[in-house]
């Protein structure tokens, strides 16, 4: 079975749906007889290599109407022409109309329907207007969890007209040939820190963790790590307020890491901390749980869904003083329960995503 994944809007910054998708491709191919290709941004092909089979390349890809266009003009075609038995776009955007290949879509959050304030008004408009097209002509679309499909259908009534199913996912060193196995050399720039891991986009909310490691910082701890993408205007306006806020020795951001360093980082980190406003999974925070780590973590629906109750919950996401005090707390506590964490991360293997989709799989082919 051949599967074409359409990973058009895959750029630097989003590297969950990257994840995602990387993961989902690897596991599946453990499966004798299924094989994976992929459409990807000319400009980012080369970071597919390993990852299935690159059929196609779009110039100019981070233009929406761009990849709508060429998704409409080729897409079904090139599935056909390579014989493809169904075709899996990882991200809130499919066709227009339906296709007699399979179409799934899978929606990781829809977080500008429901925080539009958070996201800005233009974003809430391109998705409250194109998101119910693409669901309804999908086959199947795949919610990463069920806080997702629960906001997917609050937002616009999805289960009205399309099949909507969860399947969660499993987190990247979960993947086949990774493995949580460390840098030895990886030097970070602290000895007592806190982790954030993911990029540094509005709704992360990361200058509020930024203003809680200023004035007296957070007992216990010498500063912050954040690790995720460089790219964007976003990275500079979170360290343009770790300046002004004048701690910028107590706050670093590292950009992307290599596997082995990223280990090394959940390793060593004191507490993973997520001050995000709004998630629709968050594999740090199964990362995290791999390695009994600490999380303080803002109260979102799919976090209880995914953490139960090991995380330390903020109420207030936007005080930081709330977060010296969660953190505080949580660090004073013992390290969460091994039988615990691995209860928690038990649904979310890869090896269990592989099975679901596989049987998805099969049947709409």
């Amino acid at each position: 079975m051949r599967v074409l994944f359409d990973c058009s809007i895959v750029r630097g910054e989003q590297g969950g749906i990257r994840t995602f998708a990387r993961g989902l491709m690897s596991s599946l191919e453990t499966f004798e007889g299924v094989d994976a290709l992929i459409v990807a941004p000319a400009e980012s092909a080369r970071t597919w290599a390993g990852h299935g089979d690159l059929v196609a390349t779009i110039d100019g890809a981070e233009s929406t109407l761009k990849r709508a266009v060429w998704r409409e003009r080729h897409l079904v075609k090139l599935a056909k022409a390579h014989q493809a038995a169904a075709i899996v776009i990882p991200a809130p955007e499919g066709l227009l109309r339906s296709s007699d290949v399979p179409v799934i879509n899978v929606i990781h959050d829809v977080g500008p329907l429901v925080a539009p304030d958070v996201y800005g008004r233009s974003r809430w408009a391109k998705y409250r207007f194109s998101l119910p097209i693409y669901v309804k002509s999908a086959r199947v679309t795949v919610c990463v969890s069920a806080a997702t499909r629960h906001d997917l259908d609050r937002s616009i009534g999805a289960r009205r007209f399309s099949d909507i199913r969860v399947i969660g996912q499993g987190h990247q060193f979960d993947r086949p040939g990774m493995s949580f196995e460390d840098n030895p050399e990886a030097v970070f720039p602290f000895d007592r820190f806190a982790l954030h891991v993911g990029a540094a986009l509005p709704h992360k909310n990361l200058e509020t963790a930024a203003r809680a490691f200023s004035g007296p910082g957070v007992a216990g701890l010498d500063g912050l790590v954040l690790i995720g993408p460089n790219e964007g205007d976003t990275v500079e306006t979170v360290m343009n307020t770790v300046r002004v806020l004048g701690v910028a020795d107590r706050v670093k951001h590292l950009g992307y890491v290599d596997p082995g360093v990223l280990a090394a980082a959940y390793r060593q980190a004191r507490v993973l901390v997520l001050p995000t406003l709004h998630e629709g999974f968050g594999i740090p925070l199964i990362e995290a749980l791999a390695q009994q780590k600490r999380i303080v973590a803002s109260d979102l629906p799919v976090f209880r869904e995914v953490g139960g109750e090991i995380p330390t919950y903020v109420s207030k996401p936007l005080d930081p003083d709330e977060w010296r005090r969660k953190i505080a707390l949580s660090l004073a506590s013992a390290p969460p329960d091994e039988e615990a964490c691995k209860e928690a991360i038990a649904r979310y293997s890869w090896k269990e995503t592989a099975d679901q989709w596989k049987r998805l799989l099969e049947e709409v082919t």
